[in-house]
């Protein structure tokens, strides 16, 4: 994934680090209404003080050939891609990239970007299974909060995600891109394709931390 213009001229001159810094911040920590692992409470939630809930999200990519027709990314393909991802370029700990389980891929609870982390507690996981997202709703409601002119995948007459959980693109920036509703539906010049897997996570108090 490149960087900006910004975050490259930071690298490249060496003094303008806090720069740099900026950008990987902004990447790692989008607003709250923004951020794919954050699931901010309901507007028709009876308290205005309800709680923000966390999981953990990793896309599953598939590049497609004639040859291989939908698979992972291997050196042979014109463009490498990793198989497994977590939005905003976050670290996914003792990842297991070559499987094809998404239970090695995560095995433990990564780094979670809360706004309000204490000292006594650390996160588990909250879920006992991962599953993959059948309707994209967090991504469809930060569509909305980024563009007024965005059009969910219903107004646009198809599914967000077909029978298996997967979405398509003609392009892999194009699933970077806010404006675009995710699309169910596999055209002849779509060459890539991923599913969101999801499993919650919730803070626990750690033992004798006072």
């Amino acid at each position: 994934i490149k960087r900006s213009s910004a975050c490259k001229v930071s690298l490249r001159i060496g003094y303008q680090l806090p720069l740099f810094q900026a950008c990987i911040m902004t990447r790692l920590f989008p607003s709250i209404d923004k951020d794919e692992e954050i699931i901010p409470p309901k507007l028709s939630s009876s308290s205005d003080d309800a709680p923000n809930k966390y999981a953990v999200v990793i896309y599953e990519v598939e590049v497609w050939s004639r040859k291989e027709k939908w698979h992972r990314s291997t050196e042979n393909d014109s463009i490498q891609h990793p198989s497994w991802v977590r939005p905003h370029q976050r670290h996914i700990p003792n990842a297991s990239y070559c499987s094809k389980d998404v239970r090695d891929v995560c095995p433990i609870v990564p780094r979670i970007y809360s706004r309000n982390e204490k000292k006594n507690e650390k996160w588990e996981w909250k879920t006992k299974h991962w599953q993959f997202d059948k309707k994209r709703s967090r991504q469809i409601k930060i569509g909305k909060i980024y563009s007024t002119k965005y059009q969910s995948p219903a107004a646009l007459g198809y599914v967000a995600v077909d029978e298996d959980g997967w979405e398509y693109s003609t392009d892999l920036k194009r699933f970077d891109d806010l404006e675009r509703a995710p699309r169910g539906i596999c055209r002849w010049s779509d060459m890539f394709r991923r599913r969101r897997w999801v499993r919650f996570v919730c803070t626990t108090k750690i033992p004798n931390s006072g």
